[in-house]
């Protein structure tokens, strides 16, 4: 996340936008996400086209370069509309944070163009929420590939995200508490829903 802002944009500007999709896709569709425990997928488009899943991008990629003030204020007012479109951007702009410290370009141009919504994939069974003490792996391959391994407990946007920052335990033992990995999904990738009971909220599944 940026720590200052970088770009002339205004709140008042940003304001403006947000409460267009507010008013325009969010909230119509707010009742139907909860109920139906939908993906805010709408929601989530409009807010990219917009411009606003690139807030907290850097100017340097095309982002608003906005600061953790203006995100928290996205994230509150979102709120207050649609639990699960808050959650979905929340985890985004924690991400996306992780990403601009140390993503690939590309990656960081997609997100700052609201083309891209990435996620966090920290929370595992095993854990006890202690998301700085995963428990999942990393195994180098001959092909120069890693191998990672884990049961994720809880995932937002699990199957709808362009891409995952993981945490796992490092290749190397003693390398450290944790590894932090950018994963997309491909086609060699793989993953199996886990069973939940309880109370979900809708932009957040099991996954493993």
């Amino acid at each position: 996340m940026t720590a200052s802002v970088d770009n002339p944009r205004s709140r008042t500007d940003t304001s403006h936008t947000l409460g267009t999709v507010l008013d325009d896709v969010i909230r119509p569709q707010a009742a139907t996400v909860d109920r139906n425990g939908a993906f805010p997928r709408q929601g989530i488009d409009a807010l990219g086209a917009a411009g606003l899943l690139g807030l907290a991008s850097s100017t340097e990629v095309g982002g608003a370069g906005q600061g953790m003030r203006e995100v928290a204020q996205v994230i509150e007012r979102l709120a207050a509309e649609c639990g699960s479109t808050a959650m979905v951007v929340l985890m985004h702009y924690a991400a996306t944070a992780v990403i601009e410290a140390h993503g690939p370009r590309e990656v960081r141009e997609a997100i700052a163009a609201g083309d891209h919504l990435t996620t966090l994939a920290f929370s595992e069974y095993g854990s006890r929420s202690h998301f700085w003490s995963p428990t999942g792996t990393a195994a180098a391959a001959d092909d120069g590939t890693v191998r990672l391994d884990a049961r994720k407990s809880w995932v937002t946007s699990a199957g709808e995200a362009n891409s995952y920052v993981w945490s796992s335990l490092p290749l190397s033992p003693g390398a450290g508490p944790m590894t932090l990995w950018l994963v997309r999904p491909t086609a060699s990738a793989s993953a199996s829903p886990a069973t939940s009971t309880g109370s979900a909220c809708a932009a957040t599944a099991p996954d493993r």
